[in-house]
């Protein structure tokens, strides 16, 4: 991934570089990437379907929002059109959409991810969801083989003893992808622990409430946790009411892994 890496920093700085570093999660060696822009998330996507190429890995992804809009088919071609990890880079900052609303139809199509839990809160009218990847039935990649995505509202209802993910007959078959993938990649996108009020209000959990969260779902999330190949983290700044929020978030989740999954940085380098 180094190159990917190099290639990105030397493009650009800020909004559109890419974080690469080594980590342990759960005493295991993981990938760890940062960025702004939630579409950039192909980049850590695609690198771990790289090193999991026998059997692409299962995605979960925690967002605020729902990024699997579908897409045009002749740009999600497009995509593919590049030669080296700069042009890659460059065609994820020019052909997903800039809204970021997106990028999992891609991953989805280029074969990133074997199939995708998606928890998101943000609701979302009946027009929109016609225009999205239907869950519960089979979205087809480049290559003609077969992906499927579920959309789930919180942690909470996916991961707490006893909930409905857990024990509704309707989602035993997503289940039983999850518990058989062997590897995962987690990708969060920090607006999550937001809340946006109908006035436009940006509000964000502390890190106490933050702590709550993952305390409640630890026992499932846990056995997640030991199958994490790539941690990818959306900081999506403008969405968590500016770059001091994002980064509180971030510090918060950083001390919440660290303490409660053993995650490590393997250098020294800071932020």
């Amino acid at each position: 991934m180094h190159n990917l890496y190099t290639a990105a920093k030397n493009r650009s700085v800020g909004y559109n570089s890419i974080i690469c570093r080594d980590a342990k999660l759960a005493g295991n060696a993981v990938k760890y990437f940062e960025f702004e822009y939630h579409r950039y998330s192909l980049a850590a996507w695609r690198d771990d379907s790289l090193r999991n190429a026998a059997a692409p890995s299962f995605a979960i992804t925690i967002d605020r929002h729902r990024d699997f809009l579908l897409a045009d088919k002749e740009r999600l071609e497009k995509f593919a059109a590049f030669r080296g990890d700069k042009e890659f880079i460059d065609n994820i900052n020019s052909i997903p959409a800039a809204a970021n609303n997106d990028f999992i139809t891609y991953a989805l199509y280029h074969n990133y991810c074997s199939d995708v839990l998606v928890v998101a809160y943000e609701y979302y009218h009946d027009i929109e969801k016609k225009n999205m990847i239907a869950p519960h039935k089979p979205f087809y990649d480049r290559a003609g083989a077969a992906h499927s995505i579920l959309c789930i509202n919180s942690l909470n209802d996916v991961f707490t003893p006893g909930c409905d993910f857990e024990k509704a007959s309707v989602y035993s078959d997503f289940k039983d992808k999850l518990s058989g993938a062997r590897s995962v990649i987690l990708d969060i996108d920090l607006d999550y622990f937001t809340y946006q009020s109908p006035d436009d209000g940006i509000y964000l959990r502390s890190e106490e409430d933050i702590s709550r969260i993952f305390a409640a779902v630890k026992p499932s999330f846990s056995a997640v946790i030991n199958k994490v190949t790539t941690i990818a983290v959306a900081r999506e700044s403008v969405c968590c009411g500016g770059e001091d929020n994002a980064l509180k978030i971030r510090g918060a989740l950083l001390n919440i892994f660290g303490r409660d999954y053993g995650f490590t940085f393997a250098d020294d380098g800071i932020f």
